[in-house]
């Protein structure tokens, strides 16, 4: 099963039992996209095997990769428990305070400019997995036809 651009759509137990249940799933995003991210709270949680995309430069696309550097897709408290959380603010409180404020603060941005809707789109998709595609596979060129070769059907 393959969908892109999904909101989360259940709680931790649904993703496990569906995890559980469906081996061969994977759930494309655009690096920017807003709607992956919501709903933010309310233990919502996301099914297993992203696979995050980035436009441009191929160092930028990310594959399977749990929690992107800017917290973007990887929502610090949305799909969290209690027990996540205040293991959390044990290991240095400062510093989840600053990765929830810098993700909310590109959310916000994105939102803003209008690029979290806008990666949301399905040309967006479409166009960011044409340049991975083109970005990550060399092309084998043709062998030159020479004139003794070309053969007229008349």
């Amino acid at each position: 099963m393959y969908n892109f651009g999904s909101p989360r759509v259940g709680n931790k137990k649904f993703s496990e039992v569906y995890n559980e249940k469906v081996k061969d799933s994977w759930r494309v995003v655009n690096h920017r996209d807003i709607i992956p991210t919501v709903p933010r709270l309310m233990g919502y949680c996301h099914v297993a095997q992203p696979v995050y995309l980035a436009a441009g430069d191929p160092k930028n696309t990310m594959d399977n990769m749990e929690l992107l550097e800017d917290g973007y897709q990887g929502d610090v408290i949305g799909e969290a428990t209690p027990d996540v959380i205040v293991s959390e603010f044990m290991k240095g409180e400062k510093e989840l305070i600053e990765k929830i404020l810098n993700t909310e603060i590109n959310i916000f941005l994105a939102i803003r400019d209008g690029s979290a809707l806008m990666q949301h789109m399905e040309d967006f998709y479409y166009i960011t997995l044409l340049e991975n595609v083109r970005s990550n596979y060399r092309t084998v060129p043709r062998p030159q036809l020479t004139e003794e070769k070309n053969i007229s059907i008349g």
